[in-house]
């Protein structure tokens, strides 16, 4: 089912050991995304590591896999020859199946051989590490941003009173604000709140004053499971383990759907046939304008 699809961009080239001006001009990796699938494994799930980019020149990329414990190594081996038959993106993708619950690191290696000294494969000086977690069923861990983000859980959480929901953040002094989609908010330092309880269907405006987690454990939500949108603005929670494009996520609502907005100031207008929302993921939150009641259910292709 990694930091949540985590999207990596990594710029490859100049920082490669330096083979003679000739052979460099023929090698160049460009715009690398790494992801991580689902973007909040649970121990249940299989766990689909994907890179891909952009490469020239390059006679032959191929891709070696292996596991140290609780690193998963993809070591990335990159043919270049004076004049190149390969232009274009190349994508990788490994499934490593159920892991078990705990700290992992998706860690990826690239190695290259210069036209002048083909099959000899030297080993880049650069290390990419993305860290991830496997959590156990019924947990899910929300990734919070110094500042405000728009968040929700994929689980409805055994304790929904939100002054002790919130305990561990404000065990470490993290937490300045909650609000809920009602204008109710929660604000720790002057002991006040009126949010009645955590609803898992809702999305949440959270501030907080470093970057850090929201944990909580309970009962997953199906997929499918409607969430009830009043006509006007609502924020909502994103329920599906996959990551889903956002024309395709919405299309159960398509006839009452205004507009559709990440946390990110990133928005879907289906009208205008306009969308610049990252694919939707579990973990994030979204705001919605309908022009009459409906219930969302999202859809996965």
């Amino acid at each position: 089912m990694i930091p949540p699809r985590f999207l990596f961009i990594i710029v490859l080239g100049a920082a490669l050991a330096q083979p003679p001006v000739a052979a460099q001009a023929q090698f160049m990796v460009n715009e690398v995304s790494i992801s991580i699938t689902p973007n909040q494994p649970e121990v249940d799930d299989d766990v689909i590591v994907e890179i891909h980019g952009e490469v020239g020149e390059v006679d032959t990329i191929f891709a070696h896999y292996d596991r140290e414990n609780n690193s998963l190594l993809t070591r990335i081996y990159i043919q270049f020859l004076f004049d190149g038959v390969m232009d274009g993106d190349f994508e990788f993708e490994h499934n490593w199946g159920r892991l078990d619950e705990g700290e992992y690191d998706a860690v990826f290696e690239f190695y290259y051989a210069p036209y002048f000294e083909p099959g000899e494969y030297r080993r880049s000086e650069d290390e990419y590490d993305t860290p991830f977690t496997v959590i156990g069923a019924g947990e899910a861990i929300v990734r919070l941003a110094e500042g405000w983000n728009l968040i929700s859980s994929h689980i409805d959480p055994r304790e929904r009173r939100i002054p002790v929901l919130m305990r561990g953040l404000e065990h470490v002094e993290a937490l300045v604000m909650v609000k809920n989609h009602f204008g109710q908010f929660y604000r720790p330092a002057h002991n006040f709140n009126n949010i009645p309880r955590w609803d898992g269907r809702l999305g949440y405006l959270m501030n907080v004053n470093r970057a850090t987690s929201l944990h909580m454990e309970g009962e997953a939500f199906e997929a499918d499971t409607p969430i009830p949108l009043r006509q006007s603005w609502n924020m909502v929670s994103y329920f599906p383990a996959q990551e889903v494009e956002a024309p395709d996520a919405f299309r159960n609502i398509a006839d009452n759907l205004i507009i559709a907005k990440d946390g990110h100031g990133n928005f879907y207008i289906p009208q205008q046939d306009f969308n610049n929302i990252p694919p939707l993921r579990r973990g994030q939150g979204y705001q919605i304008k309908v022009s009459e009641e409906v219930n969302l259910i999202w859809f996965v292709p």
